[in-house]
């Protein structure tokens, strides 16, 4: 599913949320920004994709499925910096900034390493900044977000 960067967020939702921004769902039939992106971004964003502690994560929408890539057609089965085999494809890594939330699948790591998907500049200074040990607990948001939409909408 294609969402433009910096859209409003409505992944598998009727809704939009207002305070989530989509950063990441590419298409191959999409045009996306290419460019270099800081190891340290890319470190941050495993770092995070690893991070969990008694529920408190970054991760959400885990689902059962995987996605997987609709450039290559790489089957969401990585080497990740551990020297592990990990599964990306399915769920989304949310990050918060201020009012903001930055919403992206957790391919955004392999589009990143393997296809030079460049983020919004925004998107890369959220995950620099942001405390992977603050324990937030990211799905919960998410859960008060789509039914403050909802409400909002009665």
């Amino acid at each position: 599913m294609h969402i433009p960067d910096l859209n409003k967020y409505n992944y598998n939702l009727p809704i939009q949320l207002e305070t989530v921004l989509a950063i990441g769902w590419l298409d191959p039939s999409e045009d996306f920004n290419q460019g270099p992106v800081p190891k340290q971004i890319i470190s941050k964003l495993w770092e995070i994709f690893f991070f969990q502690r008694q529920g408190r994560d970054l991760l959400v929408n885990v689902l059962r499925g995987i996605h997987a890539c609709g450039f290559c057609g790489f089957d969401s089965l990585v080497m990740g910096p551990d020297e592990k085999q990990h599964v990306l494809g399915h769920a989304e890594i949310w990050i918060p900034s201020g009012q903001v939330w930055y919403a992206a699948p957790t391919m955004i790591i392999h589009y990143i390493e393997k296809h030079q998907y460049l983020p919004p500049q925004e998107y890369l200074e959220a995950v620099r900044m942001v405390d992977v040990e603050s324990l937030i607990n990211a799905q919960a948001e998410r859960v008060r977000l789509v039914q403050a939409g909802f409400d909002n909408q009665e």
